[in-house]
């Protein structure tokens, strides 16, 4: 395992599909449950018609 450290919050979704693979490459299970802050880099940005869900949370 090693530190994958990000430079813009953008980095987020790619440093995450990173340790997805490993943790379940290594325990053998699925990650079933992902908790945050829900800052925009994991949700999306709220526009006037509601919060617009950004890459993140299309992957989830």
């Amino acid at each position: 395992m090693y530190i994958y450290l990000l430079h813009n919050k953008n980095e987020a979704l790619d440093a995450f599909k990173v340790f997805k693979a490993e943790v379940e490459n290594q325990c053998g299970k699925q990650i079933k449950i992902v908790r945050s802050d829900r800052g925009g880099e994991y949700y999306g940005r709220y526009t006037e018609n509601g919060q617009a869900p950004g890459h993140f949370a299309k992957f989830l």
